[in-house]
């Protein structure tokens, strides 16, 4: 189906952070979400090699979410999500596929919901794309970029290139939280992924699928979910339904 995306979801993002001791991660400005005509996840897919797309879901388990996009290099990369691992294909030095996986601790997923609506005027005022996330019935309390730096001042961050700063930034401020909580402490050396394509849906909407994913050495967060927007309104008019997992990242399995 051809419709609008950007890909790839960005560069990677990796190195320390700073002091140790943040209880949570920072909120971060919304970025562009600029989008250009291409091909969906599914047509990247199937110019992946069988054999590469077979490494890259052997022991992942039940797969529950992924995605595939052009690499702005050439060749495609893609990124799957399982029950028991985690999947990644990026296009080698030379022809073909880099295919790595991770064991992932199945019995450590935790997985939470996240929504937001348009952003109140004080919100748009101070930046900020969303004036509140909803987990569980509960609006959490809206910050202002400025609180959010002071907030992060505190303690260790996941360190961020710009880009993945931008990106985050235009998600609800409780997946935010969650996608970076893990990285507050020494496990703040993390890679960063994301793609979103966007297509026209009923109701003169047009409807974003975004992806993305934080990697350390000890745990993964995921995030996949949707933002709905009229059609030519402001990003800060948007609604996101997005979910987040968290899961433990095992060590190799021996020979």
């Amino acid at each position: 189906m051809d419709g609008m995306t950007r890909g790839p979801g960005g560069p990677l993002s990796r190195g320390p952070g700073g002091a140790a001791g943040a209880p949570r991660g920072r909120l971060h400005r919304p970025g562009d979400l600029s989008v250009s005509p291409g091909p969906d996840r599914h047509h990247y897919w199937a110019l992946l090699p069988e054999y590469v797309r077979a490494r890259m879901t052997h022991g992942t388990g039940t797969v529950l979410e992924w995605w595939a996009h052009a690499a702005a290099g050439g060749g495609v990369q893609a990124v799957v999500l399982g029950t028991d691992g985690l999947g990644v294909a990026e296009p080698a030095d030379g022809p073909g596929s880099s295919v790595r996986t991770l064991r992932l601790d199945p019995d450590s997923f935790v997985t939470r919901p996240f929504r937001s609506g348009p952003a109140t005027p004080t919100a748009r005022a101070a930046g900020l794309g969303a004036a509140a996330s909803l987990l569980s019935g509960r609006a959490a309390p809206t910050h202002s970029p400025a609180a959010a730096d002071a907030e992060g001042a505190q303690g260790a961050e996941p360190e961020l290139t710009r880009e993945a700063r931008d990106f985050l930034g235009n998600l609800p401020p409780g997946a935010q939280r969650f996608l970076q909580q893990p990285f507050l402490g020494d496990d703040r050396h993390v890679t960063t992924r994301w793609y979103f394509y966007e297509q026209p849906v009923a109701g003169g909407l047009s409807e974003m699928s975004v992806w993305c994913h934080l990697e350390g050495r000890r745990t993964v967060t995921f995030l996949s979910g949707t933002r709905r927007l009229p059609q030519g309104a402001a990003p800060a008019q948007a609604t996101w339904s997005v979910v987040c997992r968290r899961a433990a990242v095992l060590p190799p399995a021996g020979p």
